[in-house]
């Protein structure tokens, strides 16, 4: 059984349009939502072997809250991530090493909501920022994931969960 979180970065600054993309750094409102959403994974008693995250700055410093609340086994920036499209992230989860059962990806839409929607029944419209998509898949590696053996259980949005 593998176990797959897509987590959305949390709400970024636009402050500064000066500023590359990449370098966009969290506001007051996603370091907030990062840190409850983090909590709210924990209170799930939620234990990632892994977290693979976007190098962009936002989606880092929202991988920081989770790796403070949730302490997963292996970190790893993978630069396939920022921006990436569902074969690049279908790439990132085929990278995985077979011993790691839970994985939790930091990344971007709109990759992610189409992603996520190759594994849901019902179409999801938007994957917010700090959204979270719980999927599970029955492959025995994470070369087998595919829409036919894997399910969304769970789809967590910080509107949802905590206000």
């Amino acid at each position: 059984m593998r176990q797959i979180y897509l987590i959305r970065h949390a709400k970024s600054s636009w402050e500064l349009a000066s500023i590359p993309d990449i370098d966009r750094p969290l506001n007051q409102r996603g370091l907030r939502d990062a840190k409850s959403m983090a909590k709210f994974l924990n209170k799930q008693n939620v234990q990632l072997d892994a977290l693979v995250v976007s190098p962009a700055k936002r989606a880092l410093m929202t991988a920081n809250f989770f790796v403070d609340v949730l302490a997963p086994g292996r970190f790893v920036t993978d630069k396939k991530l920022y921006l990436a499209d569902t074969d690049s992230i279908y790439t990132v989860l085929f990278g995985c090493q077979d011993g790691w059962k839970t994985v939790g990806l930091i990344g971007h839409n709109p990759g992610f909501t189409m992603f996520a929607n190759l594994f849901a029944g019902k179409m999801i419209e938007n994957v917010p920022t700090t959204g979270i998509v719980h999927l599970e898949s029955t492959a025995t590696s994470w070369q087998d994931v595919d829409p036919m053996n894997t399910n969304l259980l769970h789809f967590w949005t910080p509107k949802k969960m905590l206000r």
